[in-house]
């Protein structure tokens, strides 16, 4: 017996969208994952970008969750008004990875299942991995349906979603005359370093959100 064939998603509509981005940094205030380490909460978020983009990978970590273990990358479903909307009103920096909502979903991705509290109780610790606990009542609030997230779960041992050339579809940069740093590799006995852009450069678009105009400019890397 042959295996089922996989399909397409079905076209984004007016509320959804192709792109999910992948955030770099958080709000000011907003808390991170306990897992998430030090040096990484350091980085400011124009620096993780830069990372992502050298080591051509974003590194996942166990979301929140009681007794979930599992490393998840998360990224955003966000139309451009919508995604204009959580950087000015939300405050989110404009810093992030911008993947087809096709090809995380091929590469095991989806979105995340928003659950009221009886039925994220009843989750095992590796169901929880894949749910944001939904909530209104005073002092157990948990309202995070306007983040319109997406996961995909990264093995434990290696917990990395890798970027070849083609997966990354743009990035978001928070300053107009942004540019990837060039780094210099160390230099062979005898030879001078020589400098280096990193391994995804021109393969995609930068987006930038322009804000007389409030529409995204977008050109090539």
């Amino acid at each position: 017996m042959t295996s089922p064939q996989p399909l397409p998603l079905n076209p984004a509509g007016p509320a959804q969208s192709e792109f999910l981005i992948h955030f770099c940094g958080r709000p000011t205030g907003r808390q991170n994952t306990p897992s998430v380490p030090a040096y990484i909460r350091s980085l400011t978020a124009e620096q993780r970008l830069d990372n992502v983009l050298w080591e051509q990978r974003i590194m996942g970590f166990a979301p929140f969750g009681y007794g979930v273990v599992q490393p998840m990358v998360c990224f955003s479903e966000s139309p451009l008004s919508h995604l204009d909307w959580l950087l000015h009103s939300q405050h989110w920096p404009p810093w992030g990875v911008i993947l087809r909502r096709q090809s995380l979903y091929a590469k095991g991705g989806g979105p995340v299942w928003y659950a009221r509290p009886e039925e994220y109780a009843s989750l095992t610790p590796a169901q929880r991995a894949w749910a944001v606990r939904y909530e209104a009542t005073a002092g157990q609030r948990s309202d995070w349906v306007h983040e319109r997230e997406w996961r995909i779960p990264v093995p434990p041992a290696d917990p990395v979603l890798g970027l070849a050339r083609g997966d990354v579809f743009a990035v978001l940069v928070g300053n107009l005359t942004w540019q990837p740093t060039t780094r210099v590799w160390p230099a062979a006995t005898g030879t001078q370093p020589v400098p280096a852009v990193h391994p995804l450069q021109g393969s995609f678009q930068r987006w930038f959100w322009e804000p007389t105009e409030k529409r995204f400019l977008a050109w090539p890397s």
